[in-house]
């Protein structure tokens, strides 16, 4: 018995001569950046990195830095515009913008990122799951005194403009 059980194994072939690198299981691209700057909606300021690695893990666009230590990882349906300009690679997202500088083979990192994402979104929308654009509501257009909107109850501030207003109507016609 146990010696049907040791043929059913698989054996494993050593070559001294030949070294291999584990990859990742499900790692459909990997790409290095000098520096990233990235921008998520809920951050006020944005994170400024260098010295990145870029992969396409499953599903996700997985980016970590060396300095400072950071992980960022965003779902490749949710990338809607990819670009690359001068070896940078612009990407960006309804919740999130980011750049990377002084990628490898930028025009090829390009085109295999769109392909993965269309390749995603297919699957996606097979099975009926939304998008975020449509899940999330459009953005109102800001006006350039919604700023000011936060002081309009304050009534002594109003009153005060309004009184110096009256006292330069009241000097002009004299």
């Amino acid at each position: 018995m146990e010696q049907r059980l040791q043929l059913l194994k698989r054996p494993l072939t050593q070559h001294e001569n030949c070294v291999e690198q584990p990859l990742l299981h499900g790692l459909y691209g990997a790409w290095t950046a000098k520096a990233i700057y990235c921008k998520r909606k809920g951050d006020r300021l944005p994170r400024i990195c260098i010295l990145a690695e870029v992969q396409v893990v499953y599903s996700n666009l997985r980016i970590s830095s060396a300095y400072p230590t950071a992980r960022f990882e965003f779902p490749l349906v949710t990338i809607c515009y990819i670009e690359s300009h001068c070896g940078n690679l612009t990407v960006k997202g309804r919740m999130f913008y980011l750049r990377l500088r002084n990628v490898d083979h930028a025009d090829e990192a390009r085109d295999r990122l769109r392909f993965l994402v269309l390749r995603q979104r297919v699957p996606h929308s097979i099975l009926g799951l939304p998008f975020e654009w449509q899940v999330l509501p459009a953005k109102k257009p800001k006006h350039s005194f919604a700023h000011l909107q936060k002081y309009s109850n304050l009534n002594f501030l109003r009153n005060a403009f309004l009184d110096i207003k009256c006292i330069k109507k009241w000097k002009l016609r004299q």
